[in-house]
C-alpha cells in the first residue's frame, strides 16, 4: 500500500501485505465471528450480544481488511466519542501487526490493491452528535444502539448513509429494555407501522430463532449470541459460574444472556435517564477520568449505599460535581458497584477512590449494614459526621463555607427532584440544616 497525504490531514497507510493481515484476522475467530463473517452478503445485519465477546474488536478488524480490499469509506458510531475510538485504537493495533503505522482522524487508507487514481478510503469515528455525523457514506457500523438517546432520529442520518447499495450497514448492542426506541427495529414493529394489514410481518426473534442467525422478512440478517453461545463456539474466556456468583440473576440475564429489562414499573425509566447523559469528551472540558486527579482540585460530593444482603442490589457509590450556580444540573462524575466485601474492603474502596479528589461532602446510608462500612470510612475526611433518620451525613473541609449561611440557615431546607413525572420531596429539619450547611445548590427543581 502506499501512503498518501491530504491537506490538514495526517495519513499513513498500510503497504500491500492485506494477505497476511487478513490471514491473521480469520485465523482467531470464534465460530460466532465467523458467521458475523459469513453474513457480509447482508446489505443489514443487526446483533444482539453478551457483553465483552470480542464485537467491537471483530467488527474494527472487518471494516479495515475491508477499506483495504474495496477502497470503501468505514463510518463508526457508537454511544460516546470515547467508544467510537476504542475502534480507532483496535485498528492501529492490527496495522502494527504487519508492521505498519496508522494515524490520523479520520484516517486515510490506499492500497496497491486499488488504482492509482482512486481516492483514499476514509475511516471515520463518531459519537452521537448525528450533526457531526451528516455528510459521510460508507459503510457504518453502530456500536451499542441500543444504548443511545435520540436513536430515531440518529438512526435516519446514520441510514442515510449507507443508501446507495453498495453500502453495509451493521448494528451490534447488548441490549437495554424494551422500552427504547430501538426495540422496534429489533423485533420488526418499527416496519409494520402505517402498513396495512396483509404487507405486515412477523418475526421470530427468540433465542431460538436467531441463535445461529437468521434474515427475516424485512431483510434484517439478525443473531443473538448470549454468553453461553461464545463458549460453544470456542470463546474461553470467561467462568461463568463466577459470573453468576458475582452479579444478581437480572444482572447477569441482561449483561450476559441478552435479556432485555422491562421498566415501566420503574422509578426511574431508562428513557428519561438517558437523556440526562454527555459525551464527556467533547462537553466536559474540566474532567478527564484518565488523570490522576481526573476532576482538578474541583469539589466533589459523594454517596455510598452498602449491600443489605447476599441476593439484594450491590453497593454503589458515586462521585457527583455540584452545579457552580443555582438551577445548573449535577454531573455524575464517577458510579461503581460493589458486590462481596467485607466492610473493610468496602471502606477501602471508598477511600482509595476519594483519594484522588476534593471531596467536601460523603454520606453513607446506616440503616443496616452501613454502619459497619461508616465506622472505617469517616476517617476519610477527619469531620464529625451526624445521622439523620437512620442515615450519615460524613462532611469534610468546606462543606458548610458556602456564601449567604446565615439566610439559608434561617429556614429548613427543601430538596426536590423532578424526573419521569414522578416527584421526590425530602425536607430536613432545622438541626439537620444547620449540620450540612446551606444546600443553594439542590433548591432548584430540574425539569424535562
Amino acid at each position: 500500500m502506499r501512503a498518501r497525504r491530504r491537506r490538514r490531514r495526517r495519513t499513513t497507510s498500510p503497504p500491500t501485505r492485506r494477505p497476511s493481515l487478513k490471514a491473521i484476522f480469520l485465523d482467531q475467530l470464534y465460530g460466532y465471528q465467523e458467521a458475523w463473517f459469513a453474513a457480509l452478503t447482508f446489505r443489514t445485519r443487526m446483533i444482539l450480544k453478551s457483553r465483552q465477546i470480542g464485537a467491537t474488536y471483530y467488527f474494527a478488524f472487518e471494516a479495515l481488511i475491508d477499506a483495504i480490499e474495496t477502497g470503501r469509506n468505514q463510518i463508526f458510531l457508537s454511544a460516546s466519542k470515547a467508544q467510537a475510538h476504542q475502534f480507532r485504537s483496535y485498528i492501529v493495533s492490527f496495522a502494527k501487526l504487519v508492521g505498519v503505522s496508522l494515524a490520523g482522524d479520520p484516517m486515510n487508507i490506499t492500497s496497491d490493491l486499488r488504482p492509482a487514481e482512486e481516492a483514499a478510503a476514509e475511516m471515520h469515528f463518531l459519537g452521537t452528535n448525528f450533526r457531526t455525523a451528516q455528510g459521510r457514506h460508507g459503510n457504518f457500523y453502530f456500536d451499542e444502539f441500543f444504548w443511545v438517546h435520540s436513536f430515531e432520529e440518529l438512526n435516519k442520518v446514520a441510514s442515510g448513509m449507507a443508501t446507495h447499495r453498495k453500502w453495509r450497514k451493521t448494528y451490534f448492542s447488548t441490549p437495554s429494555t424494551i422500552a427504547h426506541p430501538a426495540y422496534p427495529y429489533w423485533t420488526g414493529e418499527r416496519r409494520n407501522k402505517r402498513r396495512r394489514k396483509e404487507n405486515r410481518v412477523e418475526i421470530d426473534v427468540s433465542h431460538a430463532a436467531l441463535k445461529d442467525g437468521a434474515q427475516g422478512p424485512d431483510r434484517v440478517w439478525r443473531h443473538i449470541v448470549n454468553i453461553r453461545d461464545a463458549e460453544e463456539a470456542g470463546c474461553d474466556l470467561f467462568d461463568i459460574d463466577e459470573l453468576e456468583d458475582e452479579y444478581a440473576p437480572d444482572e447477569f440475564a441482561n449483561l450476559f444472556l441478552c435479556d432485555f429489562v422491562d421498566d415501566s414499573l420503574s422509578a426511574f425509566r431508562f428513557n428519561d435517564l438517558v437523556k440526562c447523559g454527555v459525551d464527556t469528551v467533547e462537553d466536559w472540558t474540566d474532567y478527564n477520568p484518565d488523570a490522576e486527579r481526573p476532576f482538578g482540585n474541583g469539589i466533589v460530593w459523594a454517596s455510598y449505599d452498602p449491600q443489605n444482603s447476599v441476593d439484594g442490589d450491590n453497593a454503589a457509590l458515586v462521585i457527583a460535581a455540584p452545579p457552580a450556580e443555582q438551577g445548573a444540573p449535577f454531573r455524575l462524575l464517577e458510579k461503581h458497584q460493589l458486590r462481596g466485601l467485607d466492610f473493610e474492603e468496602q471502606a477501602t474502596f471508598i477511600k482509595g477512590v476519594l483519594s484522588r479528589y476534593n471531596c467536601t461532602f460523603l454520606a453513607i446510608d446506616a440503616t443496616g449494614v452501613g454502619a459497619g462500612v461508616y465506622q472505617p470510612a469517616r476517617q476519610t475526611r477527619g469531620r464529625p459526621a451526624r445521622r439523620h433518620q437512620g442515615r450519615i451525613f460524613a462532611r469534610g473541609e468546606g462543606a458548610d463555607d458556602h456564601e449567604g449561611a446565615a439566610r439559608h440557615r434561617a429556614r429548613p431546607h427543601v430538596v426536590r427532584c423532578r424526573l419521569a413525572r414522578r416527584r421526590v420531596v425530602l425536607r430536613l429539619d432545622q438541626e439537620d440544616a444547620d449540620h450540612l450547611g446551606p444546600q443553594r445548590h439542590l433548591q432548584g427543581r430540574t425539569r424535562r
